[in-house]
Formats: structure tokens, sequence, C-alpha cells
């Protein structure tokens, strides 16, 4: 698995990417409010992340220990 398209939804489930070291993009929508503990634990850090909203939408999400990686991969905003 190298690539995810999340169509909907307000949260990614504790553990949902896990040791995803294939992980290259990941596509989430705006209606994120929430990433569980370790969602992104252990993925690979050239990941890159578009996220359907806004940097501010963004900064307001809940996440959970664990997800270290996603204050270092790139995300792009408004994709």
């Amino acid at each position: 698995l190298t690539e995810v398209t999340i169509l909907g939804g307000e949260a990614i489930q504790k553990n949902a990417f896990y040791n995803y070291s294939q992980l290259t993009k990941i596509t989430l929508p705006s209606t994120i409010t929430e990433i569980g503990s370790y969602a992104f634990y252990d993925c690979n850090p050239n990941l890159v992340i578009y996220y359907e909203g806004s940097q501010s939408n963004w900064n307001s999400i809940t996440i959970s220990s664990g997800n270290d990686l996603l204050s270092i991969v790139n995300i792009v905003y408004n994709s």
C-alpha cells in the first residue's frame, strides 16, 4: 500500500497506518477533526499528506500521542 485517499469521516482511528513504511501519499478530507494515537507511527518519513482544508483547519485537529512523524512530513493544504 503506497497511496491512500480517505473520502470522509471525522477521525483517523488509533493505529490506522501503524508501520505502513511504504505509504508515500495520503489524501485527507477537511472533515477530519481527530487523529488517534499512533495512527502514523513508524510510517515513511517521505510521506506527503494532501489535506483538503486550510493550514488553520489542520492546526485545529486533535492529534494524539505517537504521531510525531506529522511534524516533519510535507503537508499540502487546500488540495
